[in-house]
């Protein structure tokens, strides 16, 4: 999915949707999910990403640079 900003984002994502948004592949979305650089959440058996928890990567993605 695109989105125009962030506040048109869902509040939750799932995987895919953050790879989209990341233009990255999916396996690279899990491994960010994985190691914990990427926070988190399960509902169920699925992983769920908060839209805070995308931006505050990115934000820290930007610092680092």
């Amino acid at each position: 999915m695109k989105y125009s900003d962030f506040t048109s984002m869902p509040l939750v994502l799932t995987i895919p949707d953050v790879a989209d948004t990341l233009q990255v592949g999916r396996s690279a979305a899990y491994a960010l999910a994985r190691s914990g650089e990427l926070f988190t959440i399960k509902v169920g058996s699925q992983i769920r990403v908060p839209r805070s928890a995308l931006i505050a990567y990115l934000k820290a993605e930007a610092e680092v640079e």
